[in-house]
C-alpha cells in the first residue's frame, strides 16, 4: 500500500478535493493511476486487491470519496468490490476500468484500459460531482 497523502488540495473554487482509493493487482497501473490523481490534486491511496481495499476503507475515516478498481482482481473482482462498498459506504463513487471491454452491471462507471489523464480526471470529476449533487439532495 502506497502512504495516504491526507492533504485536501483547492481547485480554485475553494472546495477540496477528494480521497481517491486506486485498486489494481498491475503495481505499474496503481502508481500511475495514483501520481496522475496526485498532479491533479487529490489525495490518493492504493492497493492491490479487493481485500485490502475493504481493509483500507474499514480503516480509514470516511473521507475516501472515490474509488477506481480494476475489474481483473484476484479474489474477488471488481464489480463484486463494488458491491461489498455500497453496502458498508453506501454513496460512496465507484469506478471500474479494465483492459477488455465489459458489460458493467449496475451502471458504474466503465474506463477501458489504456486511458489517458483527460479520460481518467473527466471521469474523476464526473462521478465526484455526482456524488456531491447526490449529497445535497438528501441533505
Amino acid at each position: 500500500m502506497q502512504p495516504a497523502h491526507r492533504h485536501h488540495a483547492s481547485d480554485g473554487s475553494g472546495s477540496p478535493h477528494a480521497v481517491i482509493l486506486v485498486v489494481d493487482d498491475e503495481k505499474s497501473i496503481r502508481t500511475l493511476v495514483t501520481q496522475l490523481l496526485q498532479a491533479d490534486g487529490y489525495a490518493a491511496l492504493s492497493a492491490r486487491d479487493a481485500q485490502e481495499a475493504l481493509e483500507i476503507v474499514r480503516d480509514s475515516p470516511s473521507d475516501i470519496a472515490l474509488v477506481i478498481t480494476d475489474f481483473d482482481l484476484p479474489g474477488l473482482n471488481g464489480v463484486d468490490l463494488c458491491t461489498e462498498l455500497n453496502q458498508r459506504r453506501p454513496g460512496i463513487g465507484l469506478i471500474v476500468m479494465s483492459g477488455e471491454p465489459r458489460e458493467i452491471p449496475g451502471g458504474l462507471p466503465f474506463i477501458g484500459k489504456p486511458f489517458g489523464r483527460a479520460t481518467l480526471m473527466a471521469n474523476v470529476r464526473h462521478v465526484l460531482s455526482a456524488g456531491m449533487a447526490r449529497d445535497s439532495a438528501s441533505a
